[in-house]
């Protein structure tokens, strides 16, 4: 959507209608063939049930395709929640259910400290069922405006906001997470070393602290996975509306920007995309999250032009064409960052480990990158050495002893800078 390299935004909705069909053509002149446009719910519904899609000007959605159309441009709809005052029809802002803590940096887009403010949640039943309602009615507008007939190319569900919510919702979504996660109470006990006897109490706020402070990254871990779970779940709700129009839903973003080398960190403790956020679930703010969050900060300042981008935790993604990896991570990684990390080696990459390989996955298992085929040590500096190790078709390097946050920007540029020499020793 976004990412398409000629495709810019157009919010229809926000513009008066007499100015469209100019702003639209400026746009095209420009080079763009297509505008990807946010169907806003909070424009749209001003009470319960009560739309409106053609009866105001700027909200008339058919209008606003036949412009597009005479101009020459294709159009991306955009339904869902990126961060806007318009994400949520006042009516549903007031309603008294139960609320979702999101990061109020990504949602007010207000600087200063980090803390989380509160936003509808979707798991409040009343705000999932108007929504799907509201988007089955603007979906009924739209099929006879698909293409190749029409402007619209596709129509995108943005879950925006809530890929980062970080409170435990009332209707228990983590305790099932965790249930499927562990099947037995007894499993969760041995992993935490608790004394749980309910997934219920496991999966309350409380128990959710309890088990943050005896495991904080397995905890964060499957806070997070149980979180994806119940998005996926509100994902394929929408996938089931008005079959006859193609939709793909968005469950969150990857910011990429071309560069010869990738930052790859472990996202446990880290939420947001184009935007890092500590993890602080319900306000509990983790040392781990504080301290590796200002790392990450402080380490994106001193390489503007390298590009980052959080390690999967629960599903692949797709392989860059970036050869040089750095990667940020602790003592756990999970499987699936692992198994990654594997395809990169597989592919010729250069994963370089800055602090120390992971040792378990979220299983406890041992991490192991393959058999290296060889393996030899180099004099980096006067007080490092790297240890290069040949795994498949790539390499893992292993600074000795590992880099220190003090002089962590000069030993890793001249780790980079050699990249050239240590293959040519191989």
């Amino acid at each position: 959507m976004r990412e398409h390299p000629k495709t810019a935004h157009f919010d229809f909705a926000l513009e008066f209608p007499q100015y469209w069909q100019s702003c639209l053509q400026k746009i095209k002149n420009e080079g763009f063939d297509c505008v990807a446009s946010n169907i806003y719910w909070g424009l749209h519904e001003s009470s319960p049930g009560i739309r409106d899609f053609s009866k105001s000007s700027k909200l008339k959605l058919e209008k606003f395709l036949q412009v597009a159309s005479s101009v020459g441009l294709k159009v991306e709809l955009v339904f869902g929640f990126t961060p806007s005052q318009y994400a949520f029809p006042e009516w549903v802002k007031n309603l008294n259910g139960q609320k979702a803590l999101v990061p109020a940096r990504e949602w007010d887009g207000i600087s200063g400290p980090y803390f989380l403010t509160e936003i509808p949640s979707y798991e409040e039943t009343a705000v999932k069922e108007s929504f799907l309602s509201f988007c089955e009615e603007a979906l009924s507008y739209l099929p006879l405006y698909l293409e190749p007939e029409g402007p619209i190319r596709g129509v995108f569900f943005d879950m925006g906001i809530y890929a980062h919510v970080q409170s435990i919702a009332d209707n228990g979504s983590f305790s099932k997470g965790l249930e499927r996660e562990y099947k037995l109470i007894d499993n969760l006990n041995q992993k935490y070393q608790t004394a749980f006897n309910s997934f219920a109490n496991a999966g309350s706020k409380t128990g959710f602290k309890v088990l943050l402070n005896r495991r904080p990254w397995l905890a964060s871990y499957d806070y997070k996975v149980a979180r994806n779970i119940s998005l996926k779940s509100f994902a394929k709700e929408i996938e089931k509306l008005s079959s006859q129009i193609p939709k793909k839903v968005i469950l969150g973003r990857q910011k990429q920007v071309s560069a010869e080398v990738e930052v790859n960190y472990d996202g446990v403790f880290i939420d947001g995309a184009e935007t890092f956020y500590p993890f602080i679930p319900e306000s509990f703010a983790l040392p781990q999250s504080v301290i590796g969050f200002k790392f990450l900060q402080n380490f994106q300042e001193q390489f503007r032009f390298w590009n980052f981008s959080s390690l999967p935790l629960w599903e692949s993604q797709e392989i860059s064409n970036i050869k040089t990896h750095v990667l940020i991570c602790g003592k756990y990684l999970s499987a699936i960052s692992i198994q990654w990390i594997q395809q990169n080696l597989e592919q010729g990459k250069n994963m370089i480990f800055p602090f120390g390989l992971p040792q378990f996955d979220q299983t406890m298992a041992l991490v192991r990158f393959g058999s290296p085929e060889q393996t030899k040590t180099l004099q980096l500096s006067q007080n490092h050495r790297v240890q290069v190790q040949k795994v498949g078709k790539g390499k893992v390097l292993l600074p000795s002893p590992v880099f220190t946050p003090i002089h962590f920007k000069e030993d890793l540029e001249a780790l980079v800078g050699n990249l050239k020499e240590i293959e040519d020793t191989l």
